[in-house]
């Protein structure tokens, strides 16, 4: 399928400055392919036709009536849809896998300064974070597993840790990026960056959790409003109305 749908999105995608663009958001969503540009303009086009004709299909059958006033609006409804249907997708994988590297990148950064803390090499001490961060985070593991890849097969340190960087598209992985090659050129100890990195890194972790904790309560109030609050009057209020009715009851029909 990726293949059918590769051979049909070559004919549209092109090397213009919007494709550029749209390779390097595919690489942010872990689209690496060389086709990735095809498939996906592929997926836009079969989508944004797709679903008009299906609810031509389907709509006509299901409900006469509405198909015989409405239909052109609910068709052009969704090949409007189905157009921005990819994109939508592809920048939800995008803001998934930021949040997940933004969690486990302190993580990584500190086995990385054990790692040379303990007399590795800053090669070693990569493919060993590798490995071990892989199992809590599986999209680091695999991104450093690239990353040591890349220095295994003569890249530089500079490159491979640049490629990092634009993969992951997040603020954490370009200052690691910067300051290693800034320390590997100033002849800088590479423990003492790593360290001073991973307790900005912690400590800025721990303010997005305190963020997210200070707004909870904002959530909270519009699920309190709506749905406990009117159950817990029922609750608290039911058996006195109940009693009050009790006790009026017998009165009120007396005197009716």
């Amino acid at each position: 399928l990726a293949r059918a749908l590769a051979r049909l999105g070559q004919r549209m995608a092109g090397n213009s400055k919007a494709s550029a663009s749209l390779r390097r958001r595919l690489l942010h969503a872990g689209f690496a392919g060389s086709s990735a540009i095809a498939v996906y303009q592929a997926t836009r086009v079969i989508v944004t036709v797709g679903l008009p004709a299906v609810a031509l299909l389907v709509v006509p059958m299901i409900a006469p009536d509405f198909a015989s006033k409405h239909l052109p609006i609910l068709l052009g409804a969704l090949g409007l849809f189905g157009f921005f249907l990819p994109s939508l997708v592809v920048g939800r994988i995008v803001s998934s896998r930021q949040t997940v590297a933004r969690a486990g990148f302190p993580d990584a950064l500190d086995t990385l300064l054990v790692c040379v803390e303990a007399g590795l090499g800053l090669d070693a001490a990569v493919n060993r974070v590798a490995v071990e961060i892989g199992n809590a985070y599986p999209l680091l593991g695999d991104q450093f597993t690239l990353v040591a890849a890349e220095l295994r097969t003569g890249q530089s340190r500079e490159t491979a840790l640049r490629n990092l960087a634009e993969r992951l598209n997040i603020d954490e992985a370009n200052a690691l990026a910067t300051l290693l090659v800034q320390s590997e050129h100033l002849g800088t100890s590479v423990s003492q960056t790593l360290r001073v990195l991973a307790d900005d890194f912690r400590q800025k972790r721990m303010l997005r959790a305190e963020e997210r904790a200070n707004v909870l309560p904002v959530k909270l109030a519009f699920p309190l409003v709506l749905f406990i609050l009117p159950s817990l009057m029922v609750v608290i209020m039911g058996p006195t109305v109940i009693r009050i009715l009790h006790t009026l009851g017998p009165t009120m029909s007396g005197n009716g």
